[in-house]
């Protein structure tokens, strides 16, 4: 089984990050908050204490009353609405 690419959906498609990057500043910041709303609240805060805070794991699991296992799914279920969002936006228009 082939393992899948971190930034590409297909061989032939530019990585998201590249095309992200093209967009101007405000339009990529604009793409970034509208993609940062798509999870829900619980998965938006685990991810949030991860990125902005720091946070191991341990530490955000405890913060949700939750444990590890249920913080690994709340980061990756929201990455990847997160992802989707912003695949789904810059295919909307060309960059």
């Amino acid at each position: 089984v082939p393992k899948p690419r971190a930034l590409q959906d297909r061989g032939t498609d530019v990585p998201l990050t590249r095309r992200l990057l093209r967009c101007p500043p405000e339009l990529r910041t604009a793409r970034v908050r509208e993609a940062l709303d798509r999870p829900s609240p619980h998965e938006r805060e685990a991810i949030e204490l991860a990125s902005r805070a720091g946070l191991t794991v341990a530490e955000i699991a405890e913060r949700l009353g939750a444990g590890p296992g249920e913080v690994h799914a709340l980061m990756r279920q929201g990455l990847q609405l997160v992802r989707k969002e912003l695949n789904r936006t810059l295919r909307r228009e060309p960059v």
